[in-house]
This record gives C-alpha cells, sequence and structure tokens, in this order.
C-alpha cells in the first residue's frame, strides 16, 4: 500500500509557484512599451519686461522597432507638425497665439537639430508685453490627435534691492562682511546673486594693457518667505578677496585696477525652484532622480522668473584698502 506524506501549507504553495512558472517560462518575448499615446513636452519661462517671451514645445516619443538613439535623430520624432499654442491672460481673459520661429539653432548632439521650432510671443506683433503678478496659462494643443496640454504660473513681480547696492548709490563697499538685501518680490520663492567685475590689467615694463570680466556668483538659492517685507543674509568678505586671488597671481610688473562692477539679481517662482532642486546631480549612491513637472496631460515645465541689474557701479577707496591690505590679496598691486 502506497503512503503519501502530508506537505505543508507552504510546500503546496512553493509547488504550485513552481507550475507557474514552468507554465509561463516558455514566453520569452515581453512587450515593455505601453500602448502609445502622445505627450507634449512645453517649457517656458515667462519675465516681465522682455520684449519676447519663448516657449518650447516637442513630445515624448517612442519607437518600439528601433533604438532611443536613432529615433533621436529624426525631428519628426521631437516635433509636433500642427499644433496650436496660446498664451492666456487669466485676469483679463484675452489670449494670444504663439508663433512658431525658426532662427536658433539648436547645438549640435544627439538629438536631430535640422529645425527648432521657438513658439513666441512677440511685442511687435501684439503690442504686448507679461505683466508682473498675473496669472498665465499656457495651452497647446495637437488638432490633428486632439491631444491638449496645459499649466498654469503666476509671474514675478520685481523686488525692490537695499544691498549690496542701491538704485541711487553706485558705490561698493564691504565691511568684514556685505549684505545681500532686498524686499522680495511679489510670488518670488528664491533669488541668485551675481557680480561682474570688470579688471583692467597692466605691465609696467611692456606697457601692455588687458581688460578681463570676472563672474562671482555670491549667492545661490536664497529663499525668501512668502509675503515677507524684507530678506537680509551677509556674505564674508573673504569670499571677495579669495576670488581675486584665484584668478590673479604675483607679479612685480602686473598692476590692477576694478574700473567698475555689474551686479544681477534672478529671482524665480517656486516651481522655477523646485524643478532646479530635483534636477540637481545626484551625489549620493543612489543615483535615480524624481522627476518633476508641472504640465498637465504632458510633461515639462512653466514657470516665471526675473532679472533685474545695475551696471557701472564703483569700487570704494576703502574696499581697495582692504584689497591693498589684507594677505589673500596685498600682493595682486591693486591700484586706486
Amino acid at each position: 500500500m502506497l503512503k503519501f506524506k502530508k506537505l505543508s501549507s507552504f510546500q503546496v504553495l512553493l509547488g504550485l509557484f513552481t507550475l507557474f512558472m514552468l507554465q509561463v517560462s516558455c514566453k520569452n518575448d515581453i512587450d515593455i512599451n505601453a500602448d502609445w499615446k502622445e505627450t507634449i513636452v512645453i517649457y517656458g519661462i515667462l519675465e516681465p519686461g522682455l520684449n519676447q517671451q519663448k516657449i518650447r514645445v516637442s513630445k515624448a516619443f517612442q519607437n518600439e522597432k528601433t533604438s532611443a538613439l536613432v529615433a533621436a535623430t529624426v525631428s519628426d520624432s521631437l516635433f509636433l507638425d500642427t499644433v496650436n499654442v496660446t498664451l492666456t491672460n487669466l485676469n483679463t481673459g484675452i489670449k494670444y497665439n504663439l508663433i512658431p520661429q525658426f532662427n536658433e539653432p539648436k547645438e549640435p548632439g544627439i538629438f536631430a537639430n535640422d529645425k527648432n521650432p521657438i513658439y513666441v510671443l512677440d511685442s511687435a506683433i501684439h503690442g504686448y508685453v507679461i505683466e508682473p503678478n498675473v496669472s498665465y496659462e499656457i495651452e497647446v494643443i495637437n488638432p490633428k490627435t486632439n491631444s491638449r496640454a496645459f499649466s498654469r504660473t503666476r509671474s514675478m513681480a520685481y523686488a525692490k534691492l537695499a544691498a549690496p547696492v542701491i538704485a541711487n548709490n553706485s558705490i561698493f563697499n564691504i565691511g568684514q562682511n556685505f549684505s545681500f538685501a532686498l524686499n522680495p518680490g511679489k510670488n518670488a520663492y528664491s533669488y541668485d546673486g551675481k557680480m561682474d567685475i570688470t579688471i583692467k590689467e597692466w605691465n609696467t615694463t611692456t606697457k601692455d594693457t588687458t581688460e578681463q570680466v570676472i563672474r562671482w556668483n555670491y549667492l545661490t538659492d536664497f529663499i525668501v518667505n512668502q509675503g515677507s517685507s524684507a530678506a537680509i543674509t551677509r556674505i564674508p568678505r573673504v569670499s571677495f578677496l579669495q576670488l581675486l586671488s584665484s584668478v590673479y597671481k604675483k607679479n612685480k610688473d602686473l598692476h590692477r585696477r576694478i574700473e567698475r562692477l555689474d551686479f544681477v539679481t534672478f529671482g524665480g517662482n517656486q516651481q522655477l525652484y523646485d524643478f532646479i532642486s530635483v534636477n540637481e546631480p545626484a551625489i549620493g549612491i543612489v543615483q535615480k532622480q524624481t522627476e518633476y513637472s508641472n504640465i498637465v496631460n504632458g510633461y515639462g515645465l512653466f514657470a516665471s522668473r526675473t532679472e533685474q541689474w545695475f551696471y557701472n557701479c564703483v569700487p570704494h577707496n576703502g574696499l581697495i584698502g582692504v584689497i591693498r591690505s589684507d594677505s589673500e590679496t596685498k600682493d595682486l598691486n591693486f591700484e586706486f
């Protein structure tokens, strides 16, 4: 008489799983592509004060018959041949048609560059410039496929700068630290500060003269409180001195003078800040990054920023005195 051993619940489940795997293991064709669906890609940053607002519109692609690298070289894989792009001022309800232009060359690389359509809202055509602190909607429709993607953002207002330079004071000076202070513009989330330093250099022996512009990124991602009336941070003076000593070296025949300083402040709303933050290079062990998009039924970014310049500032004599006496820069022969 045959005797059967009673199996445990785990052994039964293991047997059923093995049987299932034997049944499906004969299939080695796996379809990794979902059903095709047109995905519109939009990238645009509104900036009040510009005569042109530029929006890039393209599409995502997949092709199961060829590699992505090959498909990327075909412009039809990237661009929509029939598409309507509009920008609506949600405060007034006025809608503007953006016109494609093809006069901006695209850099060579993996992707096709035989054409590069950029959709433009041109004040010369519309008699219109983006207003600060106004809500706008971008909408892209492909009439052939009825695909529609859209997004909204609120344009930023300008900040009122109080330091390191003031509108009616073009002299730049620093103590142990120098301040960056402003009244944030409406809808601002973060600010970057940059300084272009124009330096004249001459050789006392050969009399040769050169001029160089050094850009100092003295402030990055300075987050301000929404609705705050003032924001301030301090930058160590030594950072400015170390910048000069990293560019110039000791040479008794070379003398230098700071001719002027130009300041630019970039402001971004939270949508722009989030996009930049998410797309920063990963420095940890895990390299996978979260994707960011604020486009409904599509992919990309629609955000707002401002750009404000102060030109032709001059260094205070006290600043030159610091450069001539500090251990970081005293041998660089800067003159008043």
